[in-house]
């Protein structure tokens, strides 16, 4: 098969699946707002399966995936360092 042969082929296939490939699952859930740590490891859940079904990009999937991180650290530092409020709750104090 010859060169030009092959990339008008690897195009058409490239679009071919381009069309028939269905919509993110994961961005219409992490669109939502994520208020519990059952939420966030839902929507990863979601995004991996997107990131393998290449609905998804990877740099986008970082970019998540860092975001979550940063957000469980600031739950973690919530449990380790908050005030215990009324209700039971802890509220993270942070000085400026």
């Amino acid at each position: 098969m010859s060169t030009q042969m092959k990339q008008v082929t690897t195009k058409a296939s490239t679009a071919a699946k381009t069309e028939s490939q269905s919509p993110a699952k994961s961005i219409p859930h992490f669109e939502k707002g994520i208020k519990t740590c059952g939420q966030l490891a839902q929507g990863m859940s979601l995004l991996m399966a997107d990131v393998l079904s290449e609905r998804v990009g990877t740099s986008t999937a970082n970019a998540v995936c860092n975001a979550g991180g940063k957000m469980l650290k600031a739950v973690e530092m919530q449990q380790r360092y908050g005030t215990t409020q009324k209700t039971g709750a802890k509220e993270l104090d942070l000085i400026a």
